[in-house]
């Protein structure tokens, strides 16, 4: 795990991890333009950390947990103010068992699952860019330098009700994953999430890679927070 400021002043990034099982990951990105994102980001992961037990969100009942916690943190950040520059933030969290993960997420903070080098799953952004890529009036690789990259379509926080994307993928030995925010993934090509996950140090790993990417933002990089893990 690893995390930076970047260019920026302040942390709105917030991370967990729970080395229990089932696994638990999560990372939130208080959205930009928006009042205390660092409390939208902490509230967010509190939430889950506060609900987390592993005899609630084992086998067929991680779903359901996943679903509602997330839904009880959109409710949490909401209380924190009103109004289109409230509290918003990102989430992205993954419960895995060993056989499956369940993966839930609001926003464009990021899981990858890698296999072999390969990319065989990646959560689809809440963005308006993301729409662009899915409407064909984008490609994959002119999503970085778009100008409406950080537009949300979805987010935790404000008065509208907000259901999360919930994915399940089937895991094995030897699979990787990589969560993160948009600082991050903006500037760190899937190919190196892949080469980092093979590292004995997945620490050292994670520092390289955020490290790379602060580095290629320049003077203004955004937070930026990475998650590595790699299933025995």
């Amino acid at each position: 795990t690893a995390q930076s400021l970047g260019g920026r002043s302040n942390e709105e990034d917030a991370f967990l991890v729970v080395e229990t099982s089932p696994l638990l990951l999560a990372v939130a990105d208080g959205a930009r333009g928006h009042a205390d994102g660092e409390k939208a980001s902490q509230t967010a992961i509190q939430t889950l950390k506060a609900g987390f037990t592993p005899t609630a969100c084992a086998g067929a009942a991680a779903r359901p947990w996943l679903t509602q916690t997330i839904g009880q943190a959109h409710r949490r950040v909401s209380a924190l103010g009103d109004g289109p520059t409230a509290p918003r933030t990102t989430i992205v969290a993954a419960l895995l068992d060993g056989v499956r993960a369940v993966v839930g997420h609001v926003g464009d903070s990021r899981l990858y699952h890698i296999r072999q080098d390969t990319v065989v799953f990646r959560t689809r952004d809440h963005s308006v860019v993301q729409l662009l890529v899915d409407m064909g009036r984008l490609a994959e690789n002119e999503m970085l330098g778009h100008p409406d990259r950080s537009r949300l379509t979805k987010a935790l926080g404000g008065r509208d009700e907000v259901d999360a994307e919930i994915d399940e993928v089937t895991i094995a030995a030897g699979d990787g994953f990589a969560l993160c925010s948009d600082g991050v993934w903006e500037f760190i090509d899937p190919r190196e999430f892949a080469a980092a996950l093979r590292s004995k140090q997945l620490n050292k790993a994670a520092q390289d890679l955020v490290a790379q990417a602060v580095s290629r933002g320049g003077s203004d990089a955004d937070n930026a927070t990475l998650i590595l893990a790699r299933l025995r």
